[in-house]
């Protein structure tokens, strides 16, 4: 069985994971192979980690621009982007004599005898019907405090196909402490170089 991929110009865009039932997952798909790597679960915090509640961080967000700090809130996946290429398999191969055919028409006026115009050109042989199925787009997602603070640092980062996102730390909406630099005037607050732990359950 040949595959093969038509590749749709279109531009990156929201979304990830259309309804499983539309869609036909094959080998090429993440959801089928599982995630590369597992799972890594943040330490706990050291005792003496003080971590701002998310929104005193961000009612102090112009003082502490460029600051060092530690902060707490849940930890969640931003909805990210994944590019739009349309992903088609061969469905059913019919072999057929191979062969161009080529359909000419007369030469236009002026123009020598000899340089008939090419009117169409067919590809004779194997007749390939395609389904839409498969994967060949690529996604990625960055994770956040509480959906307003994304966080860059190693590891904390998603990615993965049209079937399933993958990403270094598990998202769930848990409570986690973040620490970083806070660049509040970037075009999305960020905290760089972050890393995570967790506080004793209270």
């Amino acid at each position: 069985m040949r595959a093969i991929v038509v590749v749709a110009l279109a531009a990156a865009a929201c979304g990830h994971a259309p309804d499983r039932a539309a869609r036909r997952w094959n080998a090429s798909c993440l959801v089928e192979r599982g995630c590369p790597k597992p799972v890594v679960l943040p330490a706990a915090c050291s005792p003496d980690v003080a971590p701002l509640a998310l929104g005193d961080m961000v009612e102090r967000a112009d003082e502490l621009d460029g600051a060092p700090i530690a902060v707490r809130g849940p930890l969640l996946r931003t909805s990210g982007m994944c590019t739009l290429l349309g992903c088609y398999t061969a469905d059913s191969v019919e072999t057929r004599p191979g062969g161009l055919t080529h359909s000419y028409r007369a030469p236009e006026p002026g123009k020598p005898h000899a340089m008939a115009t090419l009117d169409d050109e067919t590809f004779a042989g194997d007749r390939i019907l395609l389904a839409e199925g498969g994967c060949c787009n690529r996604c990625g997602a960055a994770l956040a405090l509480g959906g307003l603070v994304w966080l860059s640092g190693p590891g904390l980062s998603c990615g993965g196909d049209e079937s399933q996102m993958c990403c270094g730390v598990d998202p769930r909406g848990q409570e986690v402490v973040a620490r970083g630099v806070l660049r509040h005037r970037s075009s999305v607050p960020m905290l760089e170089g972050a890393t995570l732990c967790t506080l004793p359950a209270r």
